[in-house]
């Protein structure tokens, strides 16, 4: 009774009232109209926004890896299926939201592919060291993980039984492979720092890629599993990501780099960086060779021993300039490069890590 006899008292006041709520209602569903707009448009357009940000966008039913490698007992289309969860087969969503993904335990695509219960193409394997062994732990992205080859074959696995194979020395070698399809160099990074250096290694081997330096160079990976349902925040904080990359002072190999360096001098675990090089580039006059070159410096300038790969590649297939060649197809070794690096980098560890001449 008292507010209505203020109002008769003020109307001027009640008119004001009536006015804000008015407006205010308005605006809400204004901005909710915009943001309903902005929906329509982005889902829309989703792709060509992600893309122009030179992330891959991937497929919301498929991540689009086609695994060609023949295995009678599995079809590989099936490995790459979104589950209800959001998970593939193969790639689960990680709890840490700086590796964003990891590959899924305990899982079997065929006879060719097997995950441990610790998450990699590894034999099962204790995270206590066994004792009388020098264990080389390996991190990288699906050229350490081995795309499209038999475990047997792939680098890691080569190394381990050419450093075993030594008559002259009686140490033995344990190299395991933490390697993760579709990491980039700050995923490696997070991942050295809060799994594989618990794994007491006297070692740590990094399979450096040409794309190791972007976000979203995993055929979509990194944009399924940071997506949420609303486009419009993505869009947010995808510019937001594109524009403190723009404007860091450090690139992203180089701060993740300078991170491995640091966590692993702690530990007193030294480094090593093997530079893979890809087809299409890899050539001395091409950018991507230069890079390597690059990466060589910004290894010494953090303390970090690197090996460029692409004498040995070059040495095993002088006629490079082919698509697909004898060890490379793009950026991923054959059988035969997985053989070429595992040979280049055990007699690199030999004579410059190991002090043993081979």
């Amino acid at each position: 009774m008292k507010a209505r006899a203020d109002e008769k008292r003020d109307p001027a006041t009640a008119i004001t009232v009536r006015q804000g709520l008015v407006n205010g209602l308005l605006a809400l569903v204004s901005l909710g109209a915009a943001l309903a707009l902005s929906e329509v448009v982005l889902r829309r357009y989703e792709s060509t926004v992600v893309e122009q940000a030179r992330v891959e966008a991937g497929d919301s039913a498929m991540d689009k890896w086609v695994w060609s490698f023949p295995d009678s007992n599995f079809d590989f289309r099936k490995a790459f299926q979104w589950d209800l969860h959001g998970d593939s087969l193969i790639h689960t969503r990680s709890a840490n939201r700086k590796l964003v993904y990891e590959m899924r335990p305990n899982t079997a695509i065929g006879d060719v592919i097997k995950i441990n219960p610790l998450g990699f193409r590894e034999r099962d394997f204790s995270a206590t060291k066994p004792a009388g062994v020098c264990r080389i732990l390996v991190v990288g992205d699906s050229v350490t993980f081995g795309w499209e080859q038999k475990v047997e074959d792939t680098y890691p696995k080569v190394l381990e039984s050419l450093l075993n194979s030594q008559e002259s020395s009686a140490q033995r070698y344990e190299v395991l492979n933490l390697g993760v399809v579709g990491y980039n160099a700050e995923q490696e990074m997070e991942l050295i720092k809060t799994r594989a250096l618990d794994f007491q290694p006297d070692l740590v081997l990094i399979g450096y890629c040409v794309n190791d330096p972007a976000v979203g160079a995993d055929r979509g990976l990194w944009h399924h599993f940071t997506r949420t349902r609303f486009c419009t925040w993505d869009f947010v904080k995808l510019r937001c990501a594109v524009l403190a990359e723009r404007f860091s002072r450090e690139g992203l190999v180089e701060r993740s780099y300078r991170e491995i360096a640091r966590v692993c001098a702690e530990r007193r675990v030294p480094v090593v960086v093997a530079l893979f090089p890809a087809i299409w580039i890899a050539h001395p006059v091409g950018s991507y060779y230069q890079e390597n070159r690059a990466m060589q410096e910004l290894c010494a300038h953090l303390g970090l021993t690197a090996l460029d790969l692409f004498p040995a590649f070059a040495a095993a297939d002088p006629d490079s300039s082919n698509v697909v060649n004898k060890v490379l197809v793009g950026v991923h070794p054959t059988a035969l490069g997985n053989r070429v690096a595992a040979e280049a980098i055990c007699r690199f560890l030999k004579e410059r890590v190991f002090g043993a001449k081979p």
